[in-house]
Protein backbone atom coordinates (compact mmCIF):
# COMPACT_ATOMS: atom_id res chain seq x y z
CA UNK A 1 0.00 0.00 0.00
CA UNK A 2 2.63 2.48 0.59
CA UNK A 3 4.19 2.24 -2.25
CA UNK A 4 1.25 2.64 -3.73
CA UNK A 5 0.76 6.08 -2.46
CA UNK A 6 4.52 6.78 -3.68
CA UNK A 7 3.47 5.87 -7.48
CA UNK A 8 0.30 8.55 -7.18
CA UNK A 9 3.19 11.57 -8.25
CA UNK A 10 4.40 9.66 -11.42
CA UNK A 11 1.35 7.69 -12.72
CA UNK A 12 -0.73 9.36 -15.21
CA UNK A 13 -4.77 9.65 -14.32
CA UNK A 14 -4.96 7.71 -18.09
CA UNK A 15 -3.72 4.56 -15.63
CA UNK A 16 -6.67 4.23 -13.45
CA UNK A 17 -9.48 5.88 -15.23
CA UNK A 18 -12.69 4.02 -16.14
CA UNK A 19 -12.06 4.07 -19.84
CA UNK A 20 -15.17 5.46 -21.85
CA UNK A 21 -16.66 2.07 -23.10
CA UNK A 22 -17.45 1.23 -19.56
CA UNK A 23 -19.29 5.11 -18.54
CA UNK A 24 -22.90 5.52 -18.36
CA UNK A 25 -24.23 9.08 -20.01
CA UNK A 26 -27.66 10.42 -21.24
CA UNK A 27 -28.06 11.69 -24.85
CA UNK A 28 -29.48 15.30 -23.88
CA UNK A 29 -30.73 14.85 -28.03
CA UNK A 30 -32.87 12.02 -27.13
CA UNK A 31 -36.52 12.92 -26.86
CA UNK A 32 -38.29 12.76 -23.42
CA UNK A 33 -39.38 8.84 -23.83
CA UNK A 34 -36.00 7.74 -24.91
CA UNK A 35 -34.07 9.97 -22.06
CA UNK A 36 -36.49 7.85 -19.38
CA UNK A 37 -35.63 4.51 -20.71
CA UNK A 38 -31.75 5.33 -20.66
CA UNK A 39 -32.50 6.86 -17.11
CA UNK A 40 -33.86 3.66 -15.75
CA UNK A 41 -31.38 2.09 -17.22
CA UNK A 42 -28.60 3.68 -14.75
CA UNK A 43 -26.55 2.29 -12.70
CA UNK A 44 -24.14 4.27 -11.32
CA UNK A 45 -24.02 7.70 -8.94
CA UNK A 46 -23.06 10.22 -11.24
CA UNK A 47 -24.02 10.16 -14.76
CA UNK A 48 -22.12 12.10 -17.81
CA UNK A 49 -24.64 14.28 -19.50
CA UNK A 50 -23.97 14.80 -23.59
CA UNK A 51 -25.21 15.53 -27.07
CA UNK A 52 -25.34 12.38 -29.57
CA UNK A 53 -21.48 11.64 -28.72
CA UNK A 54 -19.94 11.01 -25.23
CA UNK A 55 -16.99 13.48 -27.02
CA UNK A 56 -19.62 16.24 -26.48
CA UNK A 57 -20.49 16.19 -22.88
CA UNK A 58 -21.94 19.33 -21.30
CA UNK A 59 -21.51 18.40 -17.75
CA UNK A 60 -22.02 15.84 -15.12
CA UNK A 61 -25.14 15.07 -13.04
CA UNK A 62 -26.14 13.14 -9.67
CA UNK A 63 -28.60 10.13 -10.90
CA UNK A 64 -29.95 10.85 -7.85
CA UNK A 65 -31.20 14.64 -8.63
CA UNK A 66 -32.43 13.52 -12.20
CA UNK A 67 -34.32 10.73 -10.51
CA UNK A 68 -35.80 13.85 -8.48
CA UNK A 69 -36.71 16.32 -11.23
CA UNK A 70 -38.08 13.91 -12.90
CA UNK A 71 -40.54 12.72 -9.91
CA UNK A 72 -41.44 16.53 -8.98
CA UNK A 73 -41.74 18.29 -12.60
CA UNK A 74 -42.79 14.99 -14.68
CA UNK A 75 -40.03 15.73 -16.60
CA UNK A 76 -36.03 14.72 -16.96
CA UNK A 77 -34.96 18.71 -16.03
CA UNK A 78 -31.40 17.72 -16.91
CA UNK A 79 -30.58 21.99 -16.80
CA UNK A 80 -31.47 22.27 -12.83
CA UNK A 81 -29.32 18.82 -12.10
CA UNK A 82 -26.23 19.60 -14.45
CA UNK A 83 -23.15 20.47 -12.60
CA UNK A 84 -20.11 22.02 -14.43
CA UNK A 85 -17.46 19.12 -15.18
CA UNK A 86 -13.89 19.00 -13.74
CA UNK A 87 -11.77 18.30 -17.20
CA UNK A 88 -8.48 16.76 -16.68
CA UNK A 89 -5.72 15.92 -19.37
CA UNK A 90 -4.99 12.01 -19.59
CA UNK A 91 -1.14 12.82 -18.38
CA UNK A 92 -2.07 14.51 -15.19
CA UNK A 93 -0.61 13.12 -12.32
CA UNK A 94 -2.68 11.25 -10.04
CA UNK A 95 -1.73 13.52 -6.96
CA UNK A 96 -2.52 16.37 -8.75
CA UNK A 97 -5.95 14.50 -9.61
CA UNK A 98 -6.63 13.49 -5.83
CA UNK A 99 -6.14 17.67 -5.03
CA UNK A 100 -8.49 18.93 -7.96
CA UNK A 101 -11.04 16.57 -6.55
CA UNK A 102 -10.54 18.07 -3.13
CA UNK A 103 -12.33 21.17 -4.33
CA UNK A 104 -14.94 19.50 -6.89
CA UNK A 105 -18.71 19.42 -6.10
CA UNK A 106 -19.68 16.02 -7.64
CA UNK A 107 -15.97 14.48 -6.92
CA UNK A 108 -15.60 13.31 -10.44
CA UNK A 109 -13.30 14.19 -13.58
CA UNK A 110 -13.55 14.00 -16.99
CA UNK A 111 -10.63 12.68 -18.74
CA UNK A 112 -9.52 13.81 -22.03
CA UNK A 113 -6.63 13.29 -24.43
CA UNK A 114 -4.79 16.02 -26.41
CA UNK A 115 -7.31 16.50 -28.64
CA UNK A 116 -10.09 17.52 -25.88
CA UNK A 117 -11.68 13.93 -27.06
CA UNK A 118 -13.74 11.99 -24.30
CA UNK A 119 -11.13 9.52 -22.39
CA UNK A 120 -13.13 8.47 -19.17
CA UNK A 121 -13.63 9.59 -16.14
CA UNK A 122 -11.89 9.42 -12.96
CA UNK A 123 -13.22 9.35 -9.08
CA UNK A 124 -11.87 8.94 -5.76
CA UNK A 125 -12.66 5.33 -5.45
CA UNK A 126 -10.23 4.68 -8.57
CA UNK A 127 -7.29 6.87 -6.52
CA UNK A 128 -8.20 4.53 -3.35
CA UNK A 129 -7.79 1.38 -5.45
CA UNK A 130 -4.71 2.90 -7.52
CA UNK A 131 -3.12 2.79 -3.85
CA UNK A 132 -4.82 -0.52 -2.26
CA UNK A 133 -6.52 -2.89 -4.54
CA UNK A 134 -10.35 -3.28 -6.25
CA UNK A 135 -13.01 -1.88 -4.22
CA UNK A 136 -16.83 -3.70 -5.56
CA UNK A 137 -19.45 -1.47 -6.73
CA UNK A 138 -22.88 -2.23 -4.73
CA UNK A 139 -23.84 -3.99 -8.10
CA UNK A 140 -20.51 -5.84 -9.19
CA UNK A 141 -18.87 -8.75 -7.97
CA UNK A 142 -14.62 -7.50 -6.82
CA UNK A 143 -12.61 -8.76 -9.33
CA UNK A 144 -10.48 -11.41 -8.12
CA UNK A 145 -7.39 -13.24 -8.57
CA UNK A 146 -8.20 -17.33 -7.87
CA UNK A 147 -5.65 -19.77 -7.11
CA UNK A 148 -6.34 -23.24 -8.64
CA UNK A 149 -5.39 -26.31 -6.69
CA UNK A 150 -2.61 -26.31 -9.39
CA UNK A 151 -0.75 -23.50 -8.75
CA UNK A 152 -1.74 -21.56 -11.65
CA UNK A 153 -3.96 -18.46 -11.53
CA UNK A 154 -7.75 -17.72 -13.07
CA UNK A 155 -7.63 -13.87 -13.48
CA UNK A 156 -10.01 -11.66 -14.65
CA UNK A 157 -8.70 -9.41 -17.49
CA UNK A 158 -9.73 -6.17 -16.41
CA UNK A 159 -7.36 -6.70 -13.45
CA UNK A 160 -5.15 -3.48 -12.58
CA UNK A 161 -1.50 -4.99 -14.10
CA UNK A 162 0.52 -3.21 -10.89
CA UNK A 163 -1.68 -5.22 -8.25
CA UNK A 164 -1.30 -8.55 -10.69
CA UNK A 165 2.72 -7.79 -10.41
CA UNK A 166 2.54 -7.37 -6.65
CA UNK A 167 0.28 -10.36 -6.24
CA UNK A 168 2.88 -12.58 -8.63
CA UNK A 169 6.23 -11.16 -7.46
CA UNK A 170 6.73 -10.07 -11.04
CA UNK A 171 7.17 -6.88 -13.10
CA UNK A 172 4.82 -6.30 -15.73
CA UNK A 173 4.44 -2.49 -14.97
CA UNK A 174 4.61 -0.57 -18.58
CA UNK A 175 6.34 3.10 -17.42
CA UNK A 176 4.77 4.46 -20.56
CA UNK A 177 1.55 3.18 -19.46
CA UNK A 178 0.86 2.08 -23.14
CA UNK A 179 -1.34 -0.59 -21.00
CA UNK A 180 -3.07 -0.38 -17.26
CA UNK A 181 -4.82 -3.84 -17.08
CA UNK A 182 -3.97 -7.74 -17.61
CA UNK A 183 -5.73 -6.91 -20.84
CA UNK A 184 -4.26 -4.06 -22.16
CA UNK A 185 -0.68 -6.56 -21.23
CA UNK A 186 -1.90 -9.61 -22.75
CA UNK A 187 -3.15 -7.60 -26.38
CA UNK A 188 0.58 -5.65 -26.02
CA UNK A 189 2.15 -8.80 -26.10
CA UNK A 190 -0.34 -10.13 -28.75
CA UNK A 191 0.20 -7.75 -30.69
CA UNK A 192 -3.60 -8.32 -32.83
CA UNK A 193 -6.76 -9.37 -31.21
CA UNK A 194 -6.37 -13.32 -30.22
CA UNK A 195 -8.98 -15.99 -30.05
CA UNK A 196 -9.36 -18.09 -27.17
CA UNK A 197 -6.77 -20.85 -26.11
CA UNK A 198 -4.21 -18.69 -27.61
CA UNK A 199 -1.22 -18.00 -25.46
CA UNK A 200 2.42 -16.35 -24.86
CA UNK A 201 5.50 -16.97 -22.25
CA UNK A 202 7.18 -14.54 -20.45
CA UNK A 203 8.71 -13.82 -17.11
CA UNK A 204 8.37 -17.63 -16.60
CA UNK A 205 4.55 -17.91 -16.70
CA UNK A 206 2.13 -18.71 -19.59
CA UNK A 207 -0.94 -16.43 -20.33
CA UNK A 208 -3.53 -18.39 -21.80
CA UNK A 209 -6.38 -16.74 -23.50
CA UNK A 210 -9.49 -18.80 -21.55
CA UNK A 211 -12.43 -16.73 -22.56
CA UNK A 212 -13.04 -13.39 -24.95
CA UNK A 213 -16.58 -11.24 -24.35
CA UNK A 214 -16.51 -10.01 -27.96
CA UNK A 215 -13.60 -7.65 -28.63
CA UNK A 216 -12.32 -7.96 -24.76
CA UNK A 217 -10.43 -10.75 -22.80
CA UNK A 218 -12.33 -11.15 -20.12
CA UNK A 219 -10.73 -14.35 -18.27
CA UNK A 220 -7.12 -15.69 -18.13
CA UNK A 221 -5.08 -18.57 -16.98
CA UNK A 222 -1.61 -17.82 -16.09
CA UNK A 223 0.36 -20.98 -15.16
CA UNK A 224 4.27 -21.68 -14.37
CA UNK A 225 6.55 -22.84 -17.13
CA UNK A 226 7.22 -25.89 -15.13
CA UNK A 227 3.73 -27.07 -14.40
CA UNK A 228 2.95 -26.24 -18.68
CA UNK A 229 5.99 -28.42 -19.30
CA UNK A 230 4.85 -31.32 -17.17
CA UNK A 231 1.91 -31.43 -18.77
CA UNK A 232 2.83 -31.45 -22.53
CA UNK A 233 5.24 -34.63 -20.95
CA UNK A 234 2.33 -36.40 -19.46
Amino acid sequence: MIRGVLDLADRPVRSIMSPRNEIEWLDLNGNESEMREELQKVKHSRLILAREKVDEFVGVALTKDLLLNWAEDQRINWQRAMREPLVVHENTSVLRLMEQLRHSSIQLAIIVDEHGSFEGIATPTDILEAIAGDFPDDDEEPVVVERLEDGSFLVEGCADIRHLSSYLERDFVDEADRYTTLAGFMLWHFGHLPNEDESFETEGLCFKVIEMDRRNISKVLISPLNFVENEIMI
